[in-house]
Formats: structure tokens, C-alpha cells, sequence
């Protein structure tokens, strides 16, 4: 079943109107609000009015089930619902249990579902029907989104921060004051700072309610390691630790899956991507 139809109409006379009445910079940027983000504003106006895009988004899933339940009456259903159509469906089973429980429903077809029936069927429906279209004889519901999940683990990168690390100017005490403590500083050799982030995605997954999920991977996207390498002793000094030291940048090494330290000291930047489980 499918309602956008119950909205594309309108959508294309706003379109129209904009599009003759205003000169646009950006059309396809528009019209992809318009159509991908109008459907919620477009369900929920003026949804009280007899006739409304909620009513009639509504009406569609209930035609659905009226010939369902007319082909095998009291059929299992499973309810399977796609991005918006997750809260049409939630909207729509909602206002069912409101009214059932006699309870005000304010829009849609449970406002007064004998009206309703009346005006759209030509009659009422029977006990059976009523109870069939609340979603009586559900056995499952699934719903789906179209948004992947996105998550950040170990430092959190800030690409303005690390490239205000100036070499010849900073020193230990701002590199920290800047970025923060490392995630891990390398024990062998001339101190090593790394800063290691890893992005990870997890692809849409349907999702059910009942004892068990589809398990869903996390995907590894991309991971940067940044590596700075901080002399610890200052030119003639002896000993002590050289707060005033500067560090000094070395060309950013090519990308690659595993950290690299460095010969001299300096500052760098590894990025590599991996597309390897984290």
C-alpha cells in the first residue's frame, strides 16, 4: 500500500505556484524538501478536516485490511512499515486502541469510524470487520528505517584543532592544551603521541518488536591516527624535560592501515581507511 499519491497532487501544485511566482537559485534543493520533507508537514495539516491526507493515508491502510479480511476473514497480519510510513502506521493503530478504549480521537478515520464507513463503504461495518481493521489479529509489526548508524570511538577528531598545531612554535604543554591527553604514547625511542579515531557505520536493519532483533555489524568507515613525535630533550640541555621545545612537521605520510613513527621529530598526520571489523 502506498499514500503518496495521497500527497504527491498538492505537492505538485505548491511546486507549480513557487516555482512560477519566484525565481529558485536552488530547484533541486527545493523540490527535494519539498517531497522528502513535506510528507510529514503535508499528513499532519489540517488533519481534523473531513478529507484530509491523514484521513485519506488512513483510509488506504484500511482498504488494505477491508480486503484482507474479505478474501479469509480474521487472516493473521504482519504489519511491515518503511520511514514515515512507521508513524502513519503508529498514527493510524493508535487512534484504533483510542477508540476502542473510548477514548476522543481527534483525526483520521477512528474519529468516527461509522461516519466513515458510511460515507467511504456505503454502510457500516460489522464487529468483526471493526476489530479486524484495529489490528485485532496482528502477529507481528517490523518497522525499517533508511538512516545508517554512525559512531565515533577513541579520540574525537577535530580537523581545525589539529591543524592549528604549528611546528617550530609548539611545544608539549600546548599540544595538550590544544588536543587533549593522547589515546596512547609510544613506549621505545624519542616519545610518540598518537591520536587514534575510528568512524564506524551500521547499515540500516529492520527492526522487530518481539524477542529477538536481526543482529546488524557495525562496518569500520574510516579510521586516522595522528602521531606526534615530541623531543624530549631541548638543543644543550641535559636532562631535564624542555617544556619550551618546539616540534617540527614532517610530510604527511601516505595513507595506511597500521600506525608509523617517525625518524625525526615532528608532527604527522596517517590517515587510513580500513575496511576491516574494528
Amino acid at each position: 500500500m502506498y499514500y503518496q499519491d495521497i500527497l504527491k497532487p498538492n505537492q505538485e501544485a505548491v511546486w507549480a505556484r513557487v516555482a512560477n511566482d519566484t525565481p529558485l537559485r536552488y530547484p533541486e534543493l527545493r523540490r527535494f524538501l519539498l517531497f522528502g520533507f513535506g510528507d510529514a508537514a503535508g499528513l499532519e495539516n489540517r488533519k481534523e478536516d473531513t478529507g484530509s491526507a491523514y484521513e485519506l493515508a488512513q483510509t488506504a491502510i484500511a482498504a488494505e485490511l477491508l480486503a484482507a479480511h474479505a478474501a479469509q476473514p480474521n487472516v493473521p497480519v504482519v504489519f511491515l512499515a518503511q520511514s514515515l510510513g512507521c508513524q502513519v502506521l503508529s498514527s493510524y493503530l493508535y487512534d484504533a486502541q483510542k477508540a476502542a478504549a473510548g477514548l476522543p480521537v481527534v483525526a483520521g478515520i477512528w474519529k468516527d469510524v461509522d461516519a466513515w464507513s458510511l460515507r467511504t463503504l456505503g454502510r457500516r461495518l460489522g464487529a468483526d470487520e471493526r476489530a479486524f481493521l484495529a489490528g485485532g489479529t496482528c502477529s507481528a509489526l517490523l518497522t525499517t528505517g533508511c538512516v545508517s548508524i554512525v559512531g565515533q570511538r577513541g579520540y574525537l577528531a577535530d580537523e581545525i584543532l589539529l591543524e592549528s598545531v604549528q611546528p617550530g612554535v609548539d611545544n608539549r604543554q600546548s599540544v595538550e592544551r590544544t588536543l587533549g591527553r593522547p589515546s596512547f604514547v609510544g613506549q621505545f625511542g624519542e616519545p610518540v603521541w598518537y591520536y587514534v579515531s575510528s568512524s564506524t557505520t551500521q547499515a540500516p536493519n529492520a527492526s522487530r518488536i518481539g524477542p529477538q532483533r536481526p543482529p546488524g555489524m557495525p562496518h569500520l568507515a574510516h579510521r586516522s591516527i595522528w602521531s606526534f613525535s615530541m623531543p624530549s630533550k631541548a638543543p644543550g640541555a641535559s636532562g631535564a624535560l624542555a617544556a619550551s621545545t618546539a616540534i617540527r612537521r614532517s610530510p604527511p605520510s601516505p595513507s595506511t592501515s597500521q600506525p608509523r613513527s617517525l625518524a625525526v621529530p615532528a608532527c604527522a598526520v596517517v590517515r587510513s581507511p580500513s575496511s576491516a571489523p574494528a
